[in-house]
């Protein structure tokens, strides 16, 4: 519910740039494609009740400073165990799932919004931009600023 929200508020600002039907018609198979494959991600679950609890409070709080103490106290289990049957089961840590996240979340804005990058980098609790553009890179394969121009032309395209 929260990542369909966050993904509606894109969309919705998306929609109000659409100059004209035929973009409007594009941009439905986007919003379709993009909610399915987000419902197919919570279908296919392949961890257990306590990483996808886990996973649902990091996404419902990906704007606020999360820390594995707050996590753990959350879905009511030690910070130790929780960190270990994370990383047993995704294969990364609570640290680098909740980077990866908010960079997810974030290209949304990033790509459909004017917000200056620095914005987007403090709202989704990034300690600097240098930080938040650093891990967009790494995870994103570009930079925001590039990605946001790539967008940019490729809606010009259309």
């Amino acid at each position: 519910p929260d990542e369909a929200f966050t993904m509606s508020d894109a969309y919705i600002q998306k929609i109000e740039l659409c100059q004209d039907i035929r973009a409007l018609l594009q941009f439905e198979d986007e919003m379709v494609n993009g909610y399915t494959d987000c419902v197919n991600r919570t279908k296919s679950s392949r961890y257990s009740s306590v990483v996808n609890q886990t996973i649902r409070y990091i996404d419902a709080h990906l704007c606020e400073p999360l820390s594995v103490a707050s996590i753990a106290e959350a879905v009511y289990l030690s910070p130790n165990y929780l960190s270990a049957i994370f990383v047993r089961e995704t294969g990364q840590t609570l640290h680098s799932y909740i980077v990866r996240r908010r960079i997810e979340e974030s290209s949304f804005f990033v790509r459909s919004s004017s917000d200056p990058i620095a914005d987007i980098a403090t709202f989704y609790q990034f300690s600097s931009q240098s930080h938040y553009v650093r891990s967009f890179k790494e995870i994103m394969g570009i930079t925001p600023g590039a990605y946001r121009r790539k967008a940019e032309v490729s809606e010009q395209q259309r």
